[in-house]
């Protein structure tokens, strides 16, 4: 949650004070107060210590006064890499910071130091022996990292507005990420932003910069993990629950953590994550905060989460959402996003940072555990195997696998409508000159090939660029609240053990995540749930507050905003004769409702 920002002279010419104060400035949505900077000839360093400060030493931080580091983050199995320091001959404390952590290890390992780190982290050393900076970010993305190269100047930071504080930064808007946001609801390329001049690092990516060259390079990719096949069944969810545990006690123990908020669904997953927590960590303070409906539509949360949260004996808070209106509230927001309702965002944020600024959340359950088709798995697991698993499915367990519905089509030589969604409200010129149509199909059959052999929808929806903006929509930036939100089940141990599990039975529906919170019924020291919440059907929210809105007459698109400057993108006659219907479908209404997004955040970014 800390923030930090730099500015390297390529060139050795010395940095602009005042153009470092200005982004440092604008990492005041992280702490307490501007940014502090730090000054030494060709670099500049900024950095804002966050609410969770605390536990970490002031930066940059440097080991030697010859390498300083700045960083944002949490590093995992703390343990094992202290370890691994000591056998190198550093002299650790015990209770030594997540930023020195990083210190050391580029000490010992320069820039091979990723590899020994596991985490959710964005960090910049400053080596001054080798006059460059190295820049990484953890595997999977989850802390930002954006960065723009301007001649001989080099700036960073992790919070995107710091860049566009500096006066070399153009406002010109990156068009095909425009593109994107409105054919497809994000940017697919992670390697891009909103704005021209800056770019962002993809997770499982490092920066080296010179002088001389700007090198990027690619650290880690998802594994294909070798095949777990055990004995007995219950060994599976006893490594579950192991990793599961990890995952958990990484991400809420320090000697400065006292009370942890969660995002308690009274589903499989955050009361998965709620239970582990309450084993690991006793000691902490667990609250839930559920967001529930009690007129706009039929909502069964309530009713789940208070069985959950008593059967746990957590405290828990009910957030009610009925009252609030489609983009009432709007704040500013770093990139394009199609955020319908910031008003109650922003009471489920200012909630849950009342009680601490760690947040666990649930997200990441469904795809981990995200099964293929029996189809599809056809030769990536051998045939008598795959047999027997099923088999064992249907007659042990009593779960019938699905087998495939695209089949008979595929026989029958039917095609897939490739237009099926595609916005007809686009400005003509603007879909001409980035043939969008054609880069609309190109998206609907994307068939690159994962390379798990047999879980493919699991890879596809762990590795899916929308994650890159749930990540930056749960930043402080977009947030405007100083919480620090967490996901245990992104944690890259567990996702490598899941990956390596027969599919079945243990990804149909979920039956690995229900038969764990089972066992522990068992187990004398662990907090268990009651089986109306391990038994429950997975089942969406039962209807769609923006859509009821819209039925009620509330009209978004009367009074778009910034019309004029969305009017190069968007044809805005058609897209309010298109919007005359009373009873539009729900994926109709959500994407007719992106230029309105549109329009909101380039107001919000022209007075920003």
């Amino acid at each position: 949650m800390s923030g930090f920002c730099g500015i390297f002279q390529r060139d050795q010419t010395p940095v602009n004070q005042l153009d470092l104060q200005q982004m440092a400035a604008r990492l005041r949505c992280r702490g307490e107060g501007e940014g502090q900077v730090w000054l030494k000839e060709a670099v500049g360093l900024g950095y804002s210590l966050g609410y969770l400060g605390e536990s970490h030493p002031q930066q940059p931080f440097t080991l030697d006064g010859q390498v300083y580091i700045i960083a944002d983050g949490r590093i995992d199995d703390r343990q094992r890499l202290q370890d691994q320091l000591l056998d190198k001959g550093c002299v650790i404390t015990p209770r030594v910071s997540d930023v020195a952590l990083i210190a050391y290890s580029y000490q010992v390992w320069g820039e091979d130091c990723l590899a020994y780190l596991l985490g959710d982290f964005a960090f910049v050393v400053w080596d001054s022996r080798k006059r460059g900076l190295f820049c990484g970010r953890d595997p999977l993305g989850v802390k930002l990292f954006y960065y723009a190269e301007l001649g001989d100047c080099f700036l960073f930071s992790n919070t995107l507005a710091c860049l566009r504080g500096h006066s070399r930064v153009s406002s010109r808007l990156n068009e095909e990420a425009i593109a994107d946001f409105l054919l497809l609801d994000f940017n697919p390329n992670p390697a891009t932003t909103t704005f021209q001049d800056i770019q962002c690092l993809p997770g499982g990516h490092c920066l080296t910069v010179t002088p001389e060259t700007v090198q990027k390079r690619q650290y880690w990719s998802l594994p294909v993990p070798s095949p777990l096949r055990y004995k007995h069944p219950e060994t599976y969810i006893e490594q579950f629950q192991f990793y599961l545990d990890q995952a958990v006690q990484d991400r809420i123990t320090s000697p400065h953590t006292s009370s942890v908020s969660i995002l308690f669904s009274g589903g499989l997953d955050s009361t998965s994550i709620t239970a582990t927590a309450l084993d690991v960590a006793p000691e902490v303070h667990f609250k839930g905060f559920t967001t529930v409906y009690d007129r706009l539509i039929p909502d069964q949360e309530r009713y789940y989460a208070g069985i959950a949260a008593q059967g746990l004996n957590v405290p828990l808070q009910y957030i009610i959402a009925d009252d609030h209106r489609l983009y009432e509230g709007w704040q500013p927001i770093p990139e394009p996003y199609n955020n319908l309702f910031p008003s109650l965002n922003q009471q489920e944020n200012e909630t849950l940072a009342q009680h601490s600024c760690i947040v666990l959340y649930g997200q990441g359950g469904d795809e981990v555990l995200r099964l293929s088709t029996v189809a599809e798995m056809l030769g990536g697991i051998p045939f008598p195997l795959l047999l027997a698993d099923i088999l064992r499915s249907r007659f042990q367990y009593g779960i019938s696998p699905h087998w495939g519905t695209g089949i008979l089509g595929k026989l029958r030589g039917r095609k897939p409508d490739l237009d099926a969604g595609y916005p007809q409200w686009l400005n003509g010129e603007f879909e001409r000159k980035y043939e969008l149509r054609d880069r609309w199909r190109k998206h609907q059959q994307d068939q690159t090939p994962p390379p798990h052999p047999y879980r493919q929808r699991a890879y596809q929806a762990i590795l899916h660029p929308i994650w890159q903006a749930q990540f930056a929509t749960s930043d402080p930036s977009f947030t405007h609240t100083p919480l620090d939100i967490r996901f245990p089940f992104l944690d890259v141990r567990l996702i490598n053990y899941l990956l390596a599990l027969p599919p079945l039975p243990w990804c149909e529906n979920k039956y690995l995540a229900r038969k764990t919170l089972q066992w522990r019924e068992n187990q004398p020291h662990r907090a268990t749930l009651p089986p109306t919440v391990y038994q429950r059907p997975k089942t969406p929210l039962a209807g769609h507050p923006f859509l009821v809105q819209l039925q009620q007459g509330i009209n978004p698109w009367a009074n778009i905003p910034a019309a004029a400057a969305i009017s190069p993108y968007v044809d805005l006659p058609q897209l309010k004769t298109l919007t005359q219907s009373p009873n539009p479908s729900v994926w109709t209404a959500w994407r007719n409702l992106r230029p309105v997004s549109l329009g909101y955040w380039i107001l919000g970014i022209g007075n920003g």
